[in-house]
């Protein structure tokens, strides 16, 4: 019976970081990124150097970089400058990808189109430019 408490605790452990990372990343499924946020730093504070943690920090503000795309609503509207082009590597693409599936499901099927079709091309270009 130990053993299963110990278990149980994992998941509902506020003072463990495995637990607001789980939380997090559960809300980070969603798309209920400032949810998310506020979940891992939590972790984050329990144990600074939590790498699940670190890395879900990440992929939110990718998966907020490119809510910032789709909030634009077409490339001629959103001005990319070469900051924002250093932040573009897989992780933001993952979360592109993330966000694409997350609109689809809300039933937003012609953003989640744009997403996985203007955006990438262009993307891809502004990279060649400046990268």
């Amino acid at each position: 019976m130990k053993s299963m408490e110990k278990f149980m605790s994992y998941f509902t452990d506020d003072n463990n970081p495995s637990t607001w990372y789980k939380k997090g990343k559960s809300f980070y499924t969603q798309g209920k990124l400032q949810e998310a946020q506020n979940c891992v730093d939590k972790a984050l504070k329990i144990d600074p150097s939590f790498s699940k943690a670190q890395e879900l920090v990440r992929l939110i503000h990718k998966r907020n970089l490119v809510r910032e795309l789709v909030e634009a609503g077409r490339q001629d509207h959103f001005e990319m400058s070469k900051e924002f082009i250093k932040q573009v590597d897989e992780d933001f693409f993952s979360a592109l990808k993330t966000e694409a599936a997350y609109l689809r499901l809300k039933g937003n099927a012609r953003a989640a189109d744009w997403l996985e079709n203007e955006a990438v091309r262009n993307l891809n270009l502004m990279k060649m430019m400046f990268g």
